[in-house]
């Protein structure tokens, strides 16, 4: 029996999957995962896409072995954005783009619980009522907690150059930029993207966000 849908685990999280009857290009397959590179970003080395989640499972590149050197691709990104996908929760269908802005407020979708040891699983009105009912304690403190103010602090945000800058693994913001002046041997003359040297502009960011 044929596949009706492709479900990958960084959409099936947030209740999308992409329909697999329309014929996925290569070229717009991750080199690591091999399903369609979600959130893409294209390497230097020209061997591809690498999706936004897989970036944490390997600093270099599977193919020539060379540390990776990426930047986003926009041209690939509009494409997959336009990919027919469905709601997991109610069978919505429609471009990616618009499921996944459907899903935010799908009246179907079911929330499971992460505090430890419970695993309710509701929907939004359900799922509330059970959050003031068994865990408002919880949620004051994850509320209120020095934690959760730097989390929030930690989101993508525009530097001063008005590029996007992203958190690396590092825990430094970087954007992808080219760095003035001489490369050294750990950031290839760019700004991250998740490790290494950042640019003057996502520097005073760190510098901004931090209160240094």
């Amino acid at each position: 029996m044929e596949r009706r849908i492709i479900i990958m685990p960084m959409l099936e999280k947030c209740g999308i999957c992409i329909k697999s009857s329309q014929n996925v290009p290569e070229y717009l397959k991750c080199i690591v995962c091999k399903d369609v590179s979600i959130d893409p970003f294209e390497l230097r080395c020209e061997h591809g896409l690498i999706c936004e989640g897989c970036l944490g499972y390997s600093l270099f590149c599977p193919i020539c072995k060379k540390l990776l050197d990426i930047q986003e691709s926009s041209f690939a990104k509009s494409q997959i954005e336009e990919m027919n996908s469905l709601c997991l929760f109610c069978h919505h269908s429609g471009t990616l783009k618009e499921i996944r802005e459907h899903v935010v407020e799908c009246c179907h979708r079911v929330y499971v619980c992460s505090i430890v040891g419970c695993g309710y699983k509701g929907r939004l009105d359900n799922f509330v009522e059970h959050l003031e009912a068994r865990h408002a304690r919880e949620i004051v403190k994850e509320f209120t907690s020095k934690s959760r103010e730097e989390g929030l602090l930690m989101r993508d945000r525009k530097n001063g150059a008005g590029a996007v800058a992203k958190i690396g693994i590092t825990g430094k913001y970087y954007c992808g930029a080219a760095l003035e002046g001489v490369k050294c041997n750990c950031c290839r003359g760019v700004c991250g993207p998740i490790s290494g040297c950042n640019c003057k502009h996502c520097m005073q960011l760190d510098l901004e966000i931090r209160n240094l």
